[in-house]
């Protein structure tokens, strides 16, 4: 089992690589729903596709690009809140590592420091 976050740091990668595939896979869909929308619909063999009958192709076109659109909203909130997650996450690591690092360092024995620079330390 893996502890202290990094099983769901690892997946907010896996998250944003299958949002981002999803997005480049919309937008040739709806390319092609631009040049003929009721076709396109049949072809997928979605169900939905009998109840469009009675709408022009405009309004399908309409449609179809406020579920784009919204589908990009939405994957960008949630690649901006896994972006946040991941800069938190680094950041706890990093004042950890921080933190041990200069405990280890002030608990060294007093001659420790009398033979070394403090400079060589840091550099």
């Amino acid at each position: 089992m893996i502890g202290g976050g990094y099983g769901a740091f690892v997946a907010s990668f896996f998250l944003v690589a299958a949002l981002e595939a999803v997005a480049v896979g919309l937008l040739p869909a709806f390319l092609a729903a631009l040049i003929e929308p009721k076709a396109l619909l049949a072809r997928a063999g979605l169900p939905i596709a009998g109840l469009l009958e009675p709408f022009g192709d405009e309004q399908i076109i309409v449609a179809l690009g406020t579920v784009l659109a919204g589908f990009f909203v939405l994957k960008n909130l949630l690649l901006a809140a896994a972006v946040y997650f991941q800069a938190r996450f680094i950041a706890a690591r990093q004042a950890k590592l921080s933190t041990r690092l200069f405990a280890a360092y002030l608990n060294q024995p007093y001659t420790f420091h009398l033979q070394r620079n403090s400079t060589d330390l840091v550099g």
